[in-house]
């Protein structure tokens, strides 16, 4: 039997890669191995302990990690998929756990017609790629299921597959998998969470749900812009609202939960929500800083009425605009 491949990491696609104080933990927390290691700029992984398994490949939020070979998915068949681990009876060792499938891998799917998963799974009780809690197939599925309802749009399900259901996917799959992707007909895996984003972009019933929410404390923001220039997906936007004015606004349907967005922020007013609808906007003030001169855009709400002057946040924490014009002798 064939080895099951290493994860691959691509150059600069990793969050400690955009930020070296990055405090996205997820592939590390996925691991049952204990294989992967956060290094400056990037992960190292452990060959000797790493089993390919792929559970740090569906948890990574930015696609940064990948897996060769065949995907967990086989093939379809109406509005049923098979996702066969490499443990199940009927599997190989090549191929990843069956729970290795990403939201985005099955929003894919289910984009794809898929209605069904059907889940060929070992003993996953025992088994020493044991997915840790929140990490396994099922909890992802129900998250894709109740985001597709709050759309009006049909839900994905999982169930175990039977024997004869693998014994008959098996069959049908191409035997040459280079020559047609194991996911032709389903859908071909997308990065940086495309079908998720296209899913979520869909217009929402009363109260819609996204995967991850960026949310602002208006009271804590200084208003310093960091958190918008550090979002590789643009979810944190200025923007002007229906009256014209200034104000912070999240559109989470691209957030991937990188989390750079809140480990950049020095005030700690900005937190990731998960399965929570898009928050309200944040209003902002426009002025110019009487102390040092510069424009300022701070939510209204940390600038509460009788603040002194026009300051900006660092003019009144630090008091420095006091020496700015002294009369010298």
């Amino acid at each position: 039997m064939v080895a099951a491949a290493l994860p691959r990491l691509a150059a600069g696609s990793c969050t400690a890669a955009r930020l070296s104080a990055s405090s996205c933990a997820a592939c590390i927390e996925a691991c049952p191995q204990g294989a992967l290691e956060p290094i400056r700029g990037g992960l190292r992984i452990e060959p000797e302990l790493c089993s390919g398994c792929g559970l740090c490949v569906a948890a990574c939020p930015e696609s940064a990690l990948s897996l060769p070979g065949p995907a967990a998915v086989v093939a379809q068949r109406a509005e049923v998929a098979l996702a066969l681990c490499s443990r199940h009876p009927q599997g190989d060792a090549a191929r990843p756990c069956a729970h290795a499938l990403s939201l985005n891998d099955l929003a894919a799917l289910r984009a794809a017609g898929v209605r069904l998963i059907a889940l060929a799974s070992g003993d996953c009780a025992t088994c020493p790629d044991q997915p840790p809690e929140g990490h396994d197939l099922s909890a992802r599925v129900a998250q894709i299921s109740a985001l597709a309802e709050a759309r009006g749009l049909a839900a994905l399900d999982i169930a175990p597959a039977s024997r004869s259901q693998v014994a008959t996917f098996l069959r049908d799959a191409p035997e040459n998998p280079a020559r047609r992707n194991l996911f032709a007909r389903v859908a071909a895996p997308e990065t940086h969470n495309d079908a998720l984003a296209r899913l979520q972009a869909e217009p929402c019933l009363d109260t819609g749900l996204f995967a991850t929410v960026p949310c602002i404390e208006a009271g804590k923001c200084t208003g310093c812009g960091a958190c918008l220039c550090i979002c590789p997906h643009e979810v944190l936007i200025r923007i002007k609202d229906d009256q014209g004015d200034l104000c912070y606004r999240t559109e989470p349907a691209a957030c991937t939960g990188c989390g750079l967005c809140a480990d950049v922020c020095d005030e700690d007013a900005l937190q990731l929500a998960a399965m929570v609808p898009a928050p309200p906007d944040v209003p902002l003030q426009v002025y110019a800083c009487c102390g040092c001169g510069v424009s300022v855009q701070e939510p209204s709400a940390h600038r509460p009425a009788g603040t002194e002057g026009d300051l900006c946040p660092v003019c009144r924490r630090t008091g420095h605009h006091r020496k700015l014009f002294q009369v010298l002798p």
